[in-house]
């Protein structure tokens, strides 16, 4: 029981932190999107130093397939909705700057 409480735990962070970096995204909010790639980076290093450690085969294979499929999801996530690139200045002319 320990030990699929411990892959819900990862599975959780991933999810709020995937959660956390759409909303950033949606409401542009550079503040929040860090936080959930940071949130998401933790959970990426919970799998591999604590949970790659100390969970049976069956736990750590779920624990890594479900980290996977929550970067896969970020990735596509942010992908869609990132934020526009800021205009390039150098080829607007100087009266408009």
């Amino acid at each position: 029981m320990r030990q699929q409480g411990q892959v819900l735990v990862s599975a959780l962070w991933g999810l709020v932190g995937l959660c956390a970096l759409l909303a950033g995204l949606r409401r542009d909010l550079r503040e929040v999107r860090i936080a959930g790639l940071a949130l998401l980076l933790a959970t990426v290093a919970k799998v591999f130093l604590y949970d790659l450690s100390t969970l049976g085969s069956v736990y750590r294979v779920l624990s890594f397939l479900a980290l996977g499929a929550l970067l896969l999801a970020a990735s596509y996530a942010y992908q869609r909705l990132r934020p526009a690139a800021p205009a390039d200045l150098r080829e607007v002319s100087s009266a408009l700057r």
